[in-house]
């Protein structure tokens, strides 16, 4: 290996170990007629090659690992109640729509466009998204705007009669 060139542990922050061995730093010659593999050419390793060094390359391989894992797990968002956002709630006490379920669990995990005629759910699905994100971010403030006044307060109804949002906790702006 050449010395601009690192190893996946490199870079994943955690150094391997290098050994002053004359033997070891043949296998890592940058010259391919000199790079001595323990590999044959369908990926079998060599008993001889692999048993000296097998310890220490499970130990370099539990922390990639490990730092692999770290890295994927996202920081939780700030005022995000872990426990509630383990589930979503979608309401059983109105007919189940199988395209309403559908659409609200797209549009609970990804920026979703919904365009339905009139009578086929907007307000149901806005007010089923509604009270999750209520639930997910107790400290959080939900902005719903529509054109007009009875839209507001037909989406207000919604909340509060499909999902049982308190209305002392919903105000209408004008």
């Amino acid at each position: 290996m050449s010395a601009n060139q690192r190893t996946l542990f490199q870079s994943w922050g955690c150094s391997s170990k290098t050994s002053s061995n004359p033997r070891d730093q043949s296998k890592t010659s940058s010259k391919p007629s000199e790079r001595r593999d323990s590999r044959s050419l369908w990926g079998e390793t060599t008993a001889a090659a692999a048993a000296p060094d097998e310890d220490e390359d499970d130990d370099v391989m539990l922390v990639a690992v490990y730092e692999a894992e770290r890295s994927l797990q996202a920081p939780p968002e700030p005022g995000f109640d872990p426990s509630a956002g383990r589930v979503w709630i979608y309401p059983t006490n109105y007919p189940v729509r199988d395209y309403q379920l559908r659409i609200s669990e797209a549009a609970l995990l990804r920026n979703t466009l919904v365009c339905l005629p009139t009578g086929l759910g907007k307000t149901f699905i806005a007010s089923v998204l509604m009270y999750n994100y209520y639930r997910w971010f107790p400290a959080g403030k939900i902005v719903f705007m529509a054109p007009t006044k009875p839209l507001v307060a037909q989406q207000i109804q919604a909340c509060y009669g499909v999902m049982g949002i308190p209305q002392e906790h919903m105000a209408e702006l004008t």
